[in-house]
């Protein structure tokens, strides 16, 4: 599995390794960067570490989220990206460290990938070029300071990386680059599970025009490969959907694709914003394809033309971008009312994650063309524009806004980096990592969405408060001697002087079980509240409640892990009969 290696590439993947450095800058900062969802990503990294400190691998349930009642965060949402941050977070960074480090994390990764699959493309100078455009990519900066999605941030690397094995694989005929890009694409169901639903199209559509005729179809069962290795996550998230919110909240009112698409005009507009998308063609942010990457575009077109050839690659990717383009526009509004799944991608300007990835594959591609028709000097002399006018161009906008808690109102303050050096030194503000400790977020009724997504159809109405205990005699004549509380597993001792109707103030879901002297107990969700009730006989009993797999979430773990076990028989039986051969 040897990949060709010249010590000029060194060279070109370090300027591409600093531009992203320089991308990712700003994050360096010491305060909590603000973002549509930045406070979101503290409060689940904050969820998962505590899960993990407990010995909990994977909290599918969260116990911190609506004052402590919990709610299934991670059994629907993608956790991956949490988990590269948990990295940091175990070597000793904060949790708003953490969140830092997996950014800068992505956006290295992200721009090193791209020059690898440019350099694939159309070498080195292809790869620099594909690398700088598309790690300064509008989009990718507006993902990085205005939304601060790491889940969606760490899609761009990961896709990258996924189509450079791909291409590899197109290239050698070594089966392994297409083992490495179906675990890739586990990695990105793992990660952003609706753009990976994107690329589970569009990635067989590459392989049928961009690879050799041999190669094709077993190129395109990476896809079934990387689902059947992601199993234990999305199949439970697909299947137990219905015992949530989530259709309503994510795909109603603001979240209503019809509200999102973008106006022709926004493609080509140079406009930078710190808002918010709104309906009509004022969005204020960045929802533009930038000025350097339609040069790229225009380079790609021109040197096609000129050398009277296109290759299945450049063909493939022009593809990726049509496509992109034309399901973020109102003309694709017939696909969005059709397409089984896709209301869930919610803004149809998320399509950008694949424009902004062609153009900057199709300037690589480009400048390959140019060197065929006009030498390399041709080749290197675009090159270095294309880089120098992306520096020139978007590196201004390599810029943050801090948040800040005021210590008085609680109100939230968003700044630029000189005002938040001087909040700071006032002592009137604090950090909001300072609040997501797992004691602060149960009193703060967080629920780790922006909407009531993940909180269970058995909830008809929400907790204002914590509860005081997690255990209430309900009716009868009973007594509540103690109770113990631990990361979802509550105990406690109750005598019951006949049988009484007990609540765990928990959220009933699927996976949890009751356990009255060490027996399973029948357990119903209560009316109204939606917690756990069950009944205790007369007489002093311990009680158990604890957070497991239910059956679906146990089979699709086995399912996945026979997949990942027959993945990895694969890999050594043919890497043996490649050593005999």
């Amino acid at each position: 599995m040897k990949y060709p290696i010249a010590k000029s590439d060194f060279i070109f993947a370090a300027i591409v390794l600093a531009v992203s450095v320089f991308a990712g800058s700003a994050v360096l900062a010491p305060f909590q960067l603000y973002g549509h969802s930045a406070g979101i990503d503290l409060v689940r990294l904050s969820i998962l570490d505590s899960g993990i400190r407990a010995g909990v691998w994977y909290p599918r349930w969260s116990p911190f989220t609506y004052f402590g009642y919990g709610s299934p965060l991670f059994n629907f949402y993608a956790p991956l990206a949490y988990y590269i941050a948990e990295i940091f977070v175990l070597a000793g960074a904060s949790i708003m460290w953490g969140i830092k480090s997996a950014y800068l994390f992505a956006l290295v990764a992200a721009g090193f990938c791209m020059f690898l699959f440019g350099r694939e493309l159309g070498g080195p100078w292809a790869g620099l070029a594909a690398g700088c455009l598309y790690i300064l990519a509008p989009y990718v900066l507006t993902e990085t300071y205005v939304r601060a999605s790491l889940s969606e941030l760490m899609i761009f690397w990961e896709i990258a990386l996924t189509l450079f094995l791909l291409a590899v694989y197109g290239r050698s005929g070594n089966i392994f680059w297409m083992f490495g890009a179906s675990i890739m694409f586990a990695i990105m169901i793992l990660t952003h599970n609706i753009s990976a639903l994107i690329y589970a199209v569009l990635i067989p559509i590459y392989c049928v025009i961009a690879l050799p005729g041999n190669r094709r179809w077993p190129a395109c069962l990476s896809v079934p490969i990387g689902i059947m290795l992601s199993l234990f996550f999305w199949l439970p998230a697909m299947l137990q959907k219905s015992y949530v919110y989530a259709e309503e909240s994510l795909t109603s009112g603001y979240f209503s694709y019809a509200l999102h698409f973008l106006y022709p005009m926004q493609l080509i507009r140079h406009r930078w914003g710190f808002g918010v998308s709104n309906p009509g063609p004022d969005d204020d942010l960045a929802l533009m394809v930038g000025l350097v990457h339609l040069a790229g575009i225009a380079i790609f077109v021109l040197g096609a033309v000129a050398a009277r050839y296109i290759d299945r690659r450049g063909l493939a990717l022009f593809i990726f971008l049509l496509s992109g383009v034309f399901f973020a526009l109102p003309y694709s509004k017939f696909f969005w009312d059709n397409l089984p799944l896709i209301r869930f991608f919610q803004f149809p300007w998320r399509f950008l994650l694949v424009v902004v990835f062609a153009a900057s594959a199709l300037a690589a591609s480009g400048i390959r063309l140019i060197q065929r028709r006009f030498g390399s000097k041709a080749e290197m002399g675009i090159s270095f524009l294309l880089v120098s006018a992306s520096l020139l161009v978007y590196g201004p906008h390599v810029e943050a806004r801090f948040a800040f808690v005021e210590r008085q109102s609680r109100e939230i303050h968003v700044m630029k980096l000189d005002s938040a050096r001087i909040a700071v030194s006032s002592g009137n503000y604090i950090q909001m990592q300072d609040l997501i400790l797992p004691d602060k977020l149960i009193n703060q009724g967080v629920n780790g969405t922006s909407q009531d997504d993940y909180l269970p159809r058995w909830v008809k109405q929400k907790p204002t408060v914590q509860s005081v205990n997690r255990f209430h005699v309900i009716n009868g004549d009973g007594m509540i001697l103690s109770e113990a509380i631990s990361f979802n597993r509550y105990t406690a001792s109750v005598h019951a002087a006949q049988n009484i109707l007990m609540s765990c103030e928990a959220f009933y879901f699927p996976g949890w079980i009751v356990r009255v002297d060490g027996k399973p107990e029948p357990f119903e969700p209560l009316p109204i509240s939606g917690t756990i009730g069950f009944r205790i006989p007369p007489g002093k009993h311990s009680v158990e409640v604890a957070y497991e797999n239910d059956f679906l979430q146990t089979a699709a773990t086995a399912c996945c892990s026979l997949a990942w076990a027959g993945l990895g028989v694969a890999i050594l039986v043919i890497g043996r009969r490649r050593r005999k051969g």
